[in-house]
């Protein structure tokens, strides 16, 4: 699903731009705020001006780039409030290519789904600098209450096309060189265009796996407990950028029942080194770990399960267990989506996942809850959020 491949393919330059932005920085300046308003003005305001023309040509009558989705209009209403004027700011040339159908739709994907990453920003300047939509915030705060009607209608737009047009490949890239190119625009004295290199060798009885980047780096408070479960940079509960903190830990925990261990090194600006040494000798473990008892697969009485979850592939591996158990499965990868399975199939059991795009689980659960026979519906926390506070949460 073209969905699922966008969030996963763009998120390497996704968190590019999110690791540099000062936004949630709690020593955020107004005179730092005002700079970046001005660098998302000179470029949304070009990008739009031709994705008018495009729309116009691809789908005529189509306003996604009408008074009611343009965030240039924002942003001058919001640098009216500091007293600047959009007219003489600089505008960027070095815009992503937007030649056919799939690069318009790559490139609406990421302007439109950056509204939804908004919600969260908007928060932190109202706390943190006391602005609001009326006071310099309107920008990030987007369409507001209707953030989510907004995001599944474009969702649906886009869904609908990509089907049609068959050309994944050239969305995702044209979403990818959106990043790409807002991100040179916004800092143009970073280096965000991340190269890899792996190598593997043997050094003194142990195997040696490195693998090194040209990224943004790790922030020095962060390094010291970069394999902590549940570590990572702020994020909001859609996880759109990220995921929940657990990969560093698993991979440190996996290497270490194989007698290894896993080294970083990392200097901001100057991307990042990970290093695994395993030992060429055989490692005996003392603890064995008993076989487990075969499960008798037969199900007593069939249900009807719904599985909710943004990731294609759980939704895959349990939507498997569930028919090879007799169930009737029904899917959903995203919040608004699970809510209306519910009203039309009224599932007795759904597996449902906490961090989703739209609306979070939590919502799901409450909306759920308030539907007909809502309140005799199992609902099971599909999810790697597992501190008490989220226990608590879900309870």
């Amino acid at each position: 699903m073209i969905l699922q491949r966008l969030r996963a393919e763009t998120s390497w330059n996704h968190s590019a731009i999110e690791s540099q932005m000062p936004v949630l920085d709690p020593d955020l300046s107004l005179a730092i705020y005002c700079q970046l308003l001005n660098r998302f003005w000179g470029y949304y305001a070009p990008l739009e001006d031709l994705l008018r023309i495009e729309i116009d040509i691809y789908w005529p009558g189509k306003e996604y780039i009408s008074s009611e989705r343009a965030k240039a209009p924002l942003l001058e209403k919001d640098l009216r409030v500091f007293g600047q004027s959009a007219e003489l700011l600089e505008r960027c040339t070095s815009l992503p290519e937007l030649k056919t159908h799939a690069q318009v739709l790559g490139c609406l994907y990421v302007i439109e789904g950056a509204t939804l990453g908004g919600q969260i920003i908007s928060k932190h300047l109202l706390a943190n600098l006391g602005l609001g939509p009326e006071t310099g915030a309107a920008f990030f705060n987007g369409y507001g209450a209707d953030t989510c009607l907004q995001w599944q209608s474009f969702r649906s737009f886009l869904t609908s096309n990509a089907e049609s047009m068959n050309q994944d490949d050239e969305i995702v890239v044209s979403g990818n060189d959106t990043f790409k190119t807002l991100s040179q625009w916004l800092f143009p004295n970073s280096n965000c265009d991340r190269t890899h290199a792996t190598s593997v060798a043997v050094e003194v009885k142990e195997c040696v796996l490195r693998v090194r980047d040209t990224g943004v780096g790790i922030s020095p408070t962060l390094l010291p407990k970069i394999f902590d479960l549940f570590t990572q940079a702020e994020r909001s509960l859609d996880r759109s950028q990220g995921g929940l903190g657990i990969g560093l830990a698993l991979a440190q925990r996996l290497t270490e029942l194989h007698g290894g261990r896993v080294e970083v090194h990392s200097s901001l600006g100057q991307g990042s080194e990970f290093v695994v040494r395993l030992p060429l000798i055989a490692v005996e473990f003392e603890k064995k770990v008993p076989i487990s008892a075969k499960v008798d697969p037969k199900v007593v009485h069939p249900l009807r399960v719904l599985v909710v979850d943004d990731n294609l592939d759980t939704v895959l591996s349990f939507s498997i267990l569930m028919r090879a158990s007799g169930h009737e499965v029904f899917t959903a990868n995203d919040g608004l989506t699970a809510v209306e399975v519910v009203s039309e199939h009224h599932p007795d059991v759904i597996l449902l996942d906490i961090g989703l795009p739209g609306i979070n689980g939590y919502e799901v659960a409450k909306r759920v809850r308030q539907q007909p026979g809502g309140n005799h519906v199992v609902l099971v926390a599909l999810t790697g959020y597992g501190q008490d506070t989220d226990r608590e949460m879900s309870a």
